[in-house]
Order: C-alpha cells, then sequence, then structure tokens
C-alpha cells in the first residue's frame, strides 16, 4: 500500500489545473469554479475575515482562538494520532501498547533535549518542522525534494519572521534567544512563478492567503498554516491511504489525541516549575509541547514511507 503516492495525489489536489484524464478541456469557468470550492480559497475567505476583524480587537481574539480549538480538536491534534493505523490499516491490541511506549520515548527524550540545552532543541525543531512541511506540501504540488525543502524553510521562516516581535517573546522565553532580523512580507512571492509553471491554482492561492496572515498575529497565521495547510492535507490523504470513513479514523485517534491534551495540560503545570526561564509565555510552553509530540510523528511517517517505497 503506497503512502503519499506523488502522482495520484496531485491529481486527487489539483484536478482542475491541467486536463482531466478524460480529456475535458480547461475553461475559465472551470478554473474559476475549482478554485472557489478549493480549500485554498476556503483558508483564504477565513484569513480574510479574521483580517477585517481587526488586529488586537476582542472579537479576533474570540473567534480566532475558537477556530484554532476547534481546528486542534478535529484535525490539527488528530492528524498526528493515528500514525499507529498507517502500517496495519486498522487497530492491533498486541503491538499498540510497544508502539505507545516508542512514540513516548521519543516524546521525553526531546523534552529532556530542550530541558538540557533549549538552545539546540530550538534548532533540531526547526529544521524536522521545515523538513516535514515541505515534505507534505511538495507532494501534493509536485516539487522535488530540495525544492520542497527550499519551501519549508521558507514558509516557516516566513511565518516567524513576519511577526518578528511576537515570535522573539516566544523565542525568548523557550531558548533565550531571538532572531536577528525579520522577514519581508514579499518573501514568500517568487513562489508563484512556481505555482503558475505547475499550474498548481492551490499553491498559488495558499502563498495569496500566506501574504495576508502575514498581518494576522502570529498564532492565529501559523494555526491557518498547520490546521489549513498541513492537517488537512494529511488528514484527505490519511483517509485515502487507509480506504476509511473520516468519522471512522478520527475515533480509531481517540487514544493518541485525548493522551495529547493531557500531555499538553502537564506541560503547562510541570514546565513553569523547572524554571527553565524567568519570562513565562504560554504559547512558548504551546511550541515545546509540538516538539515533542510532533518528533515521533515524523519519524513515524517517515519510516512508513519509506517502507512503502521499497515494497
Amino acid at each position: 500500500m503506497a503512502f503519499f503516492n506523488v502522482r495520484s495525489y496531485s491529481n486527487l489536489n489539483n484536478t482542475f489545473t491541467k486536463e482531466t484524464s478524460s480529456n475535458k478541456k480547461v475553461t475559465f469557468l472551470n478554473v474559476l469554479k475549482a478554485v472557489v470550492i478549493s480549500r485554498a480559497f476556503s483558508v483564504l475567505i477565513v484569513s480574510i475575515i479574521l483580517l477585517l476583524l481587526g488586529n488586537e480587537s476582542k472579537l479576533q481574539f474570540l473567534v480566532g482562538n475558537a477556530l484554532l480549538f476547534i481546528g486542534l480538536a478535529t484535525v490539527g491534534i488528530p492528524h498526528g494520532a493515528v500514525d499507529h493505523l498507517l502500517e496495519s490499516g486498522h487497530w492491533v491490541s498486541r503491538s499498540t501498547p510497544r508502539f505507545i511506549l516508542v512514540y513516548l520515548a521519543y516524546s521525553f527524550a526531546m523534552a529532556l533535549f530542550w530541558y538540557l540545552s533549549p538552545k539546540l532543541a530550538l534548532c533540531l525543531f526547526l529544521f524536522y518542522s521545515s523538513w516535514h512541511f515541505g515534505q507534505s506540501d511538495g507532494e501534493q504540488w509536485g516539487l522535488g525534494s530540495m525544492f520542497s525543502y527550499l519551501w519549508g524553510c521558507t514558509v516557516l521562516f516566513y511565518l516567524l519572521g513576519t511577526h518578528y516581535n511576537e515570535t522573539n517573546e516566544i523565542l525568548k522565553s523557550i531558548s533565550g534567544v531571538t532572531m536577528p532580523f525579520s522577514a519581508p512580507v514579499w518573501l514568500i512571492t517568487p513562489f508563484f512563478f512556481v505555482a503558475f509553471y505547475k499550474r498548481s491554482y492551490s499553491f498559488a492561492i495558499t502563498i495569496l492567503w500566506l501574504l495576508v496572515s502575514s498581518q494576522l498575529p502570529l498564532m492565529l497565521a501559523f494555526g491557518l498554516y498547520f490546521i489549513g495547510q498541513h492537517s488537512l492535507t494529511n488528514w484527505k490523504q490519511i483517509s485515502k491511504t487507509l480506504d476509511m470513513a473520516h468519522h471512522k479514523i478520527w475515533i480509531y485517534s481517540m487514544p493518541f489525541h485525548l493522551g495529547a491534551w493531557f500531555v499538553l495540560a502537564l506541560f503547562f503545570f510541570v514546565w513553569p516549575m523547572l524554571n527553565i526561564s524567568s519570562d513565562y509565555n504560554r504559547w512558548g510552553i504551546f511550541f515545546i509541547f509540538i516538539a515533542c509530540v510532533s518528533l515521533p510523528h515524523i519519524i513515524s511517517v517517515h519510516l512508513f514511507k519509506k517502507k512503502a517505497e521499497t515494497a
């Protein structure tokens, strides 16, 4: 069973970018219809609405955080909570406990590494996050491996660098370092040429809403990408790979899903007691939590892909 097949996934998500398999001619109306119903366009509309609500406004705070919570609960965390299903396609009672122990061991190792060497841990987190984001998006849009990593590095630096002050508050609280410079808003625009070359309108619209999100608070911008692009992209492919309904996958994700929320609560309770930094920042603790739970997820997905490629 092939996981994240580039050709089939590109066709699945960008059927309006080229002639269909039935040789239906692409017209302006076909393209416009596909764009309007695309997920990328929906995220663009959400980002514009959040911006119109007014930065730093109470309404934007309430609506934005409600969307973040709903997104994290429905797909953000669950998309990484079904790694135990990827290899077998169903719950295996004998192997699952061992899988959980290995998963927790990786997470604990990352937390310990962050406690002992926060600067190096931050570098490691940024590295594998960039690689994971680039790999996922690159497979969707048919990018090569090196170009995918370039995109992953760019989009992560763009999200952080266009929110210079907010990012530095978080980085200082969790690692004691700050970004030496910000990212210009236009940094991501050269990728428009790649999107048009690939005839991928979803790629182009994603770049467009990333430009809009640069004017939103950091957590809203990051949440739009993490949930609206990364998590939903992978969730759709997981459903296709497992040939399983969305609600059934969500039910199977519950043990890891609930466990992740429990661990997050522990992070907020225990991490400040460690006195790693005098600068308490709740979003900083959240990022450390993401770093710890994403490491085993990325390793698990990578190993599964390698196994699928050699099968």
